[in-house]
């Protein structure tokens, strides 16, 4: 049995608040043991929007348990994540262990049967049925990958309900010190080597980068890995599809241009160590933009 936070608040309520709040948490690493990043986000959507007997869908995503929504009230939590075409082309194994994965035509049989699954498709190719159908959609991490922004933007509009909200955090954003989105494990990443690799994506060819990354990812440094190091960090920044390559104000331009009634697009993740004769560069070469914001929060309001 899943108790959802207010019966929980409910059946505690003789206690202490602190020993109340302590249970609580106890009680919620049940289902939030795996996540990382996403804690803090969803802990932001609460703040903004109650998710209790609503109606959400995760755009991008599958990876936050159902039992976490359902503590919070939703009445039913779908995901989206094009996984046939993204995981399977590139090789990776996708694994959901507390959700259904559905075709979109057997996600709209199931959509009046299940309170939780994966819809496996890409957000353009949702059929109408869909349409006006969640009070919230919700995606982290996801914006910055997708190609097609503007257009899928104006989807989730449609899939919203009357009155319904946008909830959206993602990072890295390309025009940023760290926008070549470097990942090769949870050791060696965009967060963890962050000086030596900044802005070289937006500042340096392909050839040049080559050149300039064989002094940073050594042997005497990195051991066996520094050839993979290499490879991984040219393949993410210049040959890879990974990131959509927007720059701060092509976000602007396209959140300003949506439908919605209300929205705020609120830089976040500021990484202000930019030296004046590199902004200088930046400047000349893409004009006058923040280079120091990796990452936005959305809120909006159809």
């Amino acid at each position: 049995m899943i108790f959802t936070e207010e019966n929980l608040n409910k059946l505690l309520s003789f206690l202490p608040l602190s020993f109340k709040e302590n249970i609580i948490n106890k009680y919620q690493k049940r289902f939030t043991k795996n996540l990382t990043y996403h804690i803090d986000v969803l802990k932001d959507f609460r703040k903004d929007i109650n998710f209790k007997d609503k109606i959400i869908l995760e755009v991008g995503g599958g990876n936050i348990p159902k039992d976490y929504m359902f503590f919070y009230g939703a009445k039913k939590y779908i995901c989206l994540d094009n996984i046939t075409e993204w995981y399977t082309k590139n090789g990776w194994n996708y694994k959901s262990d507390d959700k259904k994965i559905f075709s979109i035509n057997d996600s709209i049989k199931a959509f009046n049967k299940e309170n939780s699954f994966i819809i496996d498709a890409r957000l353009e190719d949702l059929p109408e049925f869909f349409y006006d159908k969640f009070d919230i959609v919700i995606s982290i991490a996801t914006f910055e990958h997708i190609l097609n922004l503007k257009e899928s933007i104006d989807i989730i509009y449609e899939l919203l309900n009357n009155s319904g909200n946008l909830l959206s955090s993602f990072a890295p954003i390309y025009s940023s010190m760290i926008g070549h989105h470097f990942w090769y494990n949870n050791k060696y990443n965009f967060n963890t080597i962050v000086d030596e690799l900044k802005f070289i994506h937006l500042l340096y060819s392909y050839d040049e980068a080559k050149e300039i990354i064989k002094n940073i990812f050594i042997y005497d440094k990195y051991g066996d890995l520094y050839l993979d190091l290499q490879k991984s960090f040219l393949y993410l920044a210049y040959e890879s599809n990974v990131l959509n390559k927007l720059m701060y104000n092509d976000y602007i331009t396209i959140f300003n241009d949506t439908k919605f009634k209300k929205l705020d697009l609120i830089p976040t993740w500021i990484l202000n160590n930019i030296s004046n004769d590199i902004l200088s560069e930046l400047e000349n070469r893409y004009g006058k933009m923040r280079y120091d914001v990796a990452g936005f929060y959305v809120r909006a309001t159809k």
